[in-house]
């Protein structure tokens, strides 16, 4: 048994103490293994208490030490700041230093070349979009994702696709509601590019980045759909209040998204974000916006959807 197993098997088995003395022995003596676990507990907070800004400092002495899956969390949780401060100049610049050697990195750094950023990762400016409707409140804007942008989004999510599920009681089962397959971008994976795109997803809808819940991808083929629903939750504190869709793929016959209270339906083109309200000003439900994603009649349909919450919705420290 290796000594990084030694200290799972202690945490495990409740003598979280020990696994710390251990931690820390290998840490003391440069194991970028344990510092990535360190960092890990830290972040998670299941074994150890939570504490982010810890974990994204152990992330980086992980890195430095050459632990490559820690390189790529703290490039990410310096730009996305969900795990301790944020610093976009500097994550970009460490994806800048990496991309000789990963070419990942350098997709990264040449799709972000290609986007009108400042300072933060923000957009400088964004499309405007055109009022499909008012009840519900609907805009469509043209042309929000790139092609490769589109292209980027789907085979970095391609590995992740699983069925959609719900919790039914203590167990999952398939979601009835919604038959597609789903690939989430949790904070963890929330790269400098899917940042930015996060960022301006959040200023198309005058929202601040850390309102949305993480970036999903659906995956719909044929006969997948999702039926009616609300996005609006009952009881949910934290309210949805917009949905930003974002059509990654044409060609696809069926597919579109209605709002059958409405009597309306929709069908972008690769790259076009619909984005529509939830709530009334008073900050109830929108009945009107009941809507669906009609069933595929051929082809794929894959879509990014972004949920925004009335307040900031981050990992707490």
């Amino acid at each position: 048994m290796s000594a990084i197993d030694k200290a799972d098997s202690f945490a495990n088995g409740g003598r979280i103490v020990d696994a710390m003395i251990l931690l820390n022995q290998l840490i003391a003596n440069d194991d970028a293994e344990a510092m990535f676990k360190l960092a890990t507990w830290r972040m998670e907070g299941r074994l150890i208490p939570r504490d982010l800004n810890i974990a994204q400092e152990m992330f980086q002495k992980a890195a430095k030490a050459g632990h490559k899956q820690a390189e790529r969390l703290y490039i990410n949780f310096l730009s996305n700041g969900t795990c301790g401060p944020a610093d976009w100049p500097a994550a970009c610049a460490l994806l800048v230093r990496k991309m000789k050697h990963d070419p990942h990195y350098k997709r990264e750094i040449q799709l972000l070349e290609a986007m009108d950023l400042d300072s933060e990762g923000s957009p400088v400016s964004v499309p405007k979009g055109e009022l499909v409707s008012e009840a519900p409140n609907v805009v469509l804007i043209p042309s929000f994702f790139s092609r490769t942008e589109c292209k980027y989004l789907i085979e970095t999510g391609s590995s992740y696709f699983q069925r959609a599920v719900v919790q039914q009681g203590h167990r999952q089962i398939p979601d009835p509601v919604r038959t597609s397959y789903c690939a989430n971008f949790i904070w963890p994976m929330e790269n400098p590019v899917i940042h930015a795109l996060n960022r301006r997803i959040a200023s198309a809808t005058g929202t601040h980045v850390h309102q949305g819940e993480p970036l999903e991808l659906l995956r719909y083929r044929k006969g997948q759909e999702y039926k009616k629903h609300f996005d609006f939750v009952p009881g949910m504190e934290n309210q949805r209040l917009v949905t930003c869709l974002v059509y990654l793929t044409d060609g696809f016959q069926g597919g579109e998204t209605c709002f059958p209270s409405a009597n309306l339906k929709i069908k972008p083109e690769k790259g076009d974000a619909l984005i529509f309200k939830n709530v009334l000003d008073n900050g109830e439900r929108d009945d009107m916006a009941l809507h669906a994603g009609l069933p595929v009649h051929r082809g794929t349909k894959i879509i990014a959807t972004r949920w925004i919450r009335q307040f900031d919705l981050v990992p707490s420290s």
